[in-house]
């Protein structure tokens, strides 16, 4: 199975070196996404914040964080906010997380919507997908990660946008 996976990506990138036109890429986007775990790579946002951004960015947007914590092994720092928190390494957002139903994703999807909610949003069955309480996304034009997080009551508790450091 991983032998096929590694195909299917070096296929992938492989067709868009060489110019694979738009409408190609969406026909491969879908059919991936019956496949495996990808989404639409437009909701890799949770409001206005999004992976790579500029953390200048945020302070315009949030002011300056309620605190900030040093990962010295991966050479990077959480931004704390009162109800969002972002990882920042080397000049950009790497890692966006929050609580908050105040914050969204562009389709609508925040935490307090239940499964069968963010099931309709997404036009998918998500029953299927979790593990551990959690469903594991993937941005599949490049290696994001987007985690939904859920309580025992099958609510949405946590969103989480970024990528693993080394």
């Amino acid at each position: 199975m991983a032998k096929i996976v590694s195909l299917f990506v070096l296929t992938f990138f492989v067709l868009n070196l060489f110019g694979q036109t738009d409408t190609e890429h969406q026909i491969s986007q879908t059919d991936n996404s019956k496949i495996s775990k990808c989404i639409d790579p437009l909701e890799f946002r949770i409001r206005e914040f999004y992976y790579g951004m500029d953390p200048l960015e945020i302070i315009q947007i949030m002011g300056n964080p309620d605190s900030i914590i040093e990962e010295f092994d991966t050479n990077s720092e959480n931004w704390i906010f009162s109800d969002i928190s972002f990882g920042i390494s080397n000049d950009y957002v790497y890692y966006i997380s929050t609580k908050s139903e105040n914050y969204s994703t562009p389709s609508g999807i925040k935490t307090g919507l239940n499964i069968s909610d963010i099931s309709n949003i997404l036009n998918r069955d998500l029953n299927q997908l979790i593990k551990n309480n959690e469903i594991q996304f993937a941005n599949c034009n490049y290696e994001v990660y987007f985690i939904f997080e859920f309580n025992e009551w099958e609510e949405l508790k946590n969103l989480e946008i970024g990528i693993d450091l080394p």
